[in-house]
């Protein structure tokens, strides 16, 4: 049954990304790496944010990545987004968390 009209679609159909980058998602949920709602929208509207190759590297970049490396999959993204929204080449390992929370 199709999802009711209040439900956003998953992130692999989102009409706002581009071609290459809603397939390597799709890809990623096909081979169980990814579900429907380990990307929030705040993930989402920075990777749509992005020009489709820079959404795209990020999106093969998270596909490098073995899954039990990255648990918060909308924060991993948001930190991809901002190392592609950044003038320059991305730094080297943009993909690793940051450091812990002050006590």
């Amino acid at each position: 049954p199709p999802a009711p009209m209040n439900r956003r679609p998953p992130p692999w159909e989102d009409r706002r990304l581009g071609a290459e980058c809603r397939a390597i998602l799709r890809d990623l949920a096909r081979d169980g790496r990814l579900r429907e709602n380990d990307v929030d929208e705040g993930a989402l509207a920075k990777l749509s944010a992005l020009q489709p190759e820079a959404a795209a590297r990020v999106a093969r970049h998270l596909a490098a990545q073995p899954r039990a490396k990255v648990r918060n999959v909308s924060a991993w993204i948001a930190r991809g987004c901002a190392a592609e929204a950044r003038p320059g080449p991305p730094p080297p390992n943009y993909d690793q968390p940051g450091p812990p929370p002050p006590p």
